[in-house]
């Protein structure tokens, strides 16, 4: 028992500090590497950012599609949820027409808007 106490037994005065400099370190690694992996965009963001608006047909499909996948993911706060939610009903004109019209003025600049939020 003596030879297990003389192992963990501070063998300098410096043992210590360099003990919590260590513990510290590591904390502040971990911390880090946390902090980068939340910044880091999310792939459903940067996919709702870059659908094509030319096509309303295939974007309103798409949009509907990322809006179920991030209900299912849980990815965005409820209150942007709600958003999306609220706007991919109102592209639901444009769903289903064999030849949709194209998006109107006042849902192109909603959608810029969301973007912003996003």
């Amino acid at each position: 028992m003596h030879e297990i106490a003389d192992i963990f037994e501070p063998i300098t005065p410096w043992s210590v500090p360099l003990t919590i400099i260590g513990v510290v370190l590591i904390f502040g690694c971990v911390s880090g590497a946390w902090l980068v992996l939340k910044r880091r965009k999310n792939p459903l963001i940067k996919r709702l950012k870059s659908l094509d608006v030319r096509d309303s047909k295939q974007f309103a499909k798409e949009f509907s599609a990322l809006v179920q996948r991030a209900r299912t993911e849980r990815t965005f706060a409820p209150s942007t949820l709600a958003q999306l939610e609220e706007f991919s009903q109102r592209l639901a004109p444009y769903k289903f027409p064999k030849n949709p019209p194209p998006l109107d003025s006042l849902l192109l600049s909603r959608y810029q808007r969301l973007c912003e939020i996003l």
